[in-house]
């Protein structure tokens, strides 16, 4: 199918992207690893990497806030008690100064990482879950406590035939290139593909592949 073949060119392109940056380590360290690890490792963080926005959401904004709320709170309290004095005047701009100061260190933040800029990480056994479309998860940071927290809501742990639970998570929206690229699997198999050995695997997905993708 054309899409088939359009998916052959990216896997090409892919493997010659990565070859790429691997001319492109410095001699020293690329005496180091081989290309056939480094593109292994590519690979590797390319389909296990979450993306997103980690930088504390909500709780790291607030925590950002503490600090410019209690130095307003307290350069009006010095104001108001200590009217023309000139040591009060002094500590109002100083609060004013910790107002500002963060609002506009973000402001520089953000321009710098510009528009579109989102962290990836890699998060061990939480990335060996298996996608679902239908598993309603997310993954948090916690800034707090320096740790990344999986929250799993409907359609996350699904019980299996031997009667254990296994636990899914949805990687996002995924077209079946996507996933056939970077993942190795196509959602809703019939029969799964699990059982069978590597080239019958392979021949049963790009099978379904073609005939979803004519």
């Amino acid at each position: 199918s054309s899409k088939g073949e359009r998916l052959l060119r990216k896997v090409k392109s892919q493997l010659k992207s990565w070859s790429d940056k691997y001319a492109d380590v410095p001699t020293e360290d690329r005496s180091q690893v081989t290309e056939e690890q480094f593109v292994w490792a590519m690979e590797a963080v390319n389909s296990r990497a979450f993306k997103g926005n980690y930088g504390g959401g909500l709780l790291n904004q607030l925590q950002r806030l503490t600090i410019p709320i209690v130095a307003a709170a307290f350069g009006a309290i010095v104001l108001i008690s200590q009217p023309g004095d000139e040591t009060a005047d002094l500590i109002a701009e100083i609060c004013g100064l910790l107002v500002l100061g963060p609002a506009l260190i973000s402001m520089i933040d953000e321009g710098s990482v510009g528009p579109g800029k989102a962290d990836a990480v890699l998060l061990p056994y939480i990335d060996s879950a298996n996608h679902s479309d239908h598993a309603e998860s997310n993954i948090e940071y916690d800034p707090v406590n320096g740790i990344f927290i999986l929250d799993v809501g409907r359609n996350c742990k699904v019980p299996e035939d031997d009667g254990r639970t296994q636990l899914y998570i949805n990687y996002g929206r995924r077209t079946d290139s996507d996933l056939l690229l970077n993942y190795g699997f196509l959602t809703n198999m019939e029969g799964g593909t699990e059982s069978v050995d590597v080239d019958q695997r392979r021949a049963r997905l790009a099978k379904e592949f073609v005939k979803r993708n004519p």
